[in-house]
């Protein structure tokens, strides 16, 4: 893990604290679930889906001069 993903990771988890002694335990669960299509949404971008488009592996049919 790069220093910059350790930072972000640090800081989120330092938001989170300070959100939840101004909130409810129920507005914490609300903000808990709001965020999980964000995180499936950078899990999805990290894989990188530009690595998983599949090529195609047939030669090219270029004209041959004879």
């Amino acid at each position: 893990m790069s220093i910059g993903a350790t930072a972000t990771s640090i800081t989120g988890v330092i938001v989170f604290v300070m959100i939840s002694r101004l909130l409810s335990p129920v507005e914490i669960g609300l903000v808990g679930f709001a965020l999980i299509p964000v995180d499936i949404g950078k899990l999805i971008t990290n894989a990188g889906p530009d690595k998983a488009i599949v090529q195609d592996l047939r030669p090219l049919h270029l004209p041959v001069s004879t």
